[in-house]
């Protein structure tokens, strides 16, 4: 491996080549495993099956879906062998993909599936029989070898009952004018749609082109001063503080809190402060969470107290201005005006300073 590491003065080093000890180890299958295709290692391992449909009253052109599902814990689906398909005279056999799923479940544990459906078509009458299914693994907790199996599944088809030539012309002659009559409708549906869309397209557009001429400066600085009013609003203010506070941030927490009480801060007469929220929500837990912030950024954090922690001021924060918002509804019903904002905009956003 070649490496390279900065000198003083940001002046790079030639490239240095470092080797490692070889690292060695030997793999082996347990006892009992060398005859098997495929080795498979799990702690559990079940195999069952389920069919789309009875297996009675079988007719010669009917088919039946046969699902085996494996499932094994502390093991991957990769691992899990295929089941074989073996061919069986008088019957079509049409395999689908697997699909493979490896699931994370509680506490560590892994579990593996493997699922197969197979659907055969049965041309012929007679006594057919699906063919067992039988997979070999290790059992890693009891360290040997296990064998788990499917028995195999008879089945009986009958002959279908047969139809004069004339009735079969017929129905595939009636069969084929219903199939013309709907491809026929099926085309003049689409080109009735098709207008109908171009003349919904030019029809917008001339309204939009029209609004646009008469009413579009309105309409843009309405939007304007709706955008301006939408990301002043207290309930953004308060989402950055909140997002800020989730992220760790304290500098950033800090400021964008300050922020937010500026515009939801109703009570006359006390100054618009983090600590001020604290004592006016009545909260212990927040009260302790701003002194930590503030050592934080302020001073020396006691290691006797608990540092501060993000997480818990965002979710403070989120019950403060529950109670703050019912404190702002109870101030307007009592006639009481909330104190304007520390650093006042104008609706260009422009900031005014309180004259002292």
């Amino acid at each position: 491996m070649v490496v390279t590491y900065a000198l003083g003065g940001g002046v790079s080093a030639p490239p240095v080549t470092l080797t490692s000890k070889p690292l060695t180890f030997e793999a082996r299958l347990p006892p009992g495993a060398d005859d098997i295709r495929q080795f498979v290692s799990a702690s559990t391992l079940t195999l069952t099956q389920q069919f789309s449909r009875a297996l009675t009253g079988l007719k010669v052109g009917g088919a039946v879906t046969r699902t085996i599902s494996m499932t094994a814990t502390d093991s991957w689906s990769a691992m899990l062998p295929a089941v074989e398909t073996a061919p069986i005279d008088g019957v079509s056999i049409y395999p689908k993909a697997p699909v493979l799923r490896d699931i994370n479940a509680d506490r560590g544990a892994r579990r593996a599936e493997r699922i197969e459906s197979t659907s055969y078509v049965f041309e012929r009458p007679g006594s057919f029989t699906l063919p067992a299914v039988s997979v070999a693994w290790w059992d890693g907790r009891a360290q040997r070898m296990r064998t788990i199996a499917l028995p195999a599944t008879p089945i009986t088809v009958v002959a279908a009952a047969a139809s004069s030539a004339s009735e079969i012309a017929f129905r595939d002659e009636e069969g084929e004018a219903r199939a013309a009559e709907a491809l026929v409708r099926a085309e003049r549906q689409k080109r009735d749609r098709l207008a109908i869309l171009v003349a919904s397209g030019v029809l917008a557009f001339v309204v939009i082109v029209w609004m646009v001429r008469r009413v579009g400066p309105r309409i843009a600085g309405a939007v304007a001063d709706g955008w301006h009013e939408a990301i002043e609003s207290e309930p953004v203010y308060f989402f950055r503080a909140w997002r800020a506070s989730r992220s760790g941030h304290a500098s950033r927490t800090y400021g964008a809190t300050l922020a937010w009480i500026d515009r939801i801060w109703t009570m006359p007469g006390e100054p618009a402060t983090i600590e001020q929220v604290a004592i006016a929500t009545a909260d212990p837990a927040l009260a302790h969470e701003v002194t930590a912030l503030e050592a934080q950024l302020f001073g020396r954090p006691d290691p006797a107290r608990d540092a501060w922690s993000g997480r818990r001021f965002s979710e403070l924060l989120w019950k403060a201005r529950r109670i703050l918002l019912e404190k702002s509804r109870v101030h307007a019903h009592a006639g009481v005006a909330p104190l304007p904002p520390l650093n006042p905009t104008d609706h260009h956003g422009r900031v005014h300073t309180q004259p002292s």
